[in-house]
């Protein structure tokens, strides 16, 4: 097995385990492997260790599997008892709902927005053969 192939899987198996904190990069050769940030430049491409990275957080999150149910039923447990809290996260976190905000743009005094748009004499004439057109196919 080649050098970079021992390094990658010694990444994962750091970064899967749920009870070492995340390293930077930097740190990713003195911590991890033992090796000085240089040495990990030469093995891997900044694109490589961003898929390493994103494969160490998804197998940490595979461990945590029986945590996080835990933590669903506690949250459900609590909203059922009424926490407005506890619902509002429940129906982000199981049911998806997000708080929506709507800003709505007026023009003067509160009025509509005024557009004026201006078509070329090309497009004048090109609308009123669609127009025209349109009326005679659709009937």
């Amino acid at each position: 097995m080649k050098a970079k192939d021992k390094h990658r899987i010694n990444i994962l198996k750091y970064l899967s385990n749920t009870s070492n904190n995340w390293p930077s990069r930097t740190k990713f050769g003195m911590i991890i492997l033992g090796i000085t940030e240089a040495t990990v430049r030469n093995h891997f491409t900044g694109l490589e260790l961003d898929d390493i990275e994103a494969e160490g957080l998804i197998l940490r999150r595979k461990r945590c599997v029986s945590s996080s149910a835990k933590v669903d039923k506690g949250l459900m447990e609590r909203a059922e008892t009424g926490d407005p809290a506890a619902c509002k996260l429940y129906y982000q976190r199981i049911e998806g709902w997000t708080e929506k905000s709507i800003k709505e743009l007026t023009g003067k005094d509160g009025g509509p927005i005024k557009t004026e748009t201006e078509l070329s004499p090309e497009s004048q004439k090109l609308l009123q053969e669609i127009t025209k057109n349109a009326s005679t196919c659709c009937t």
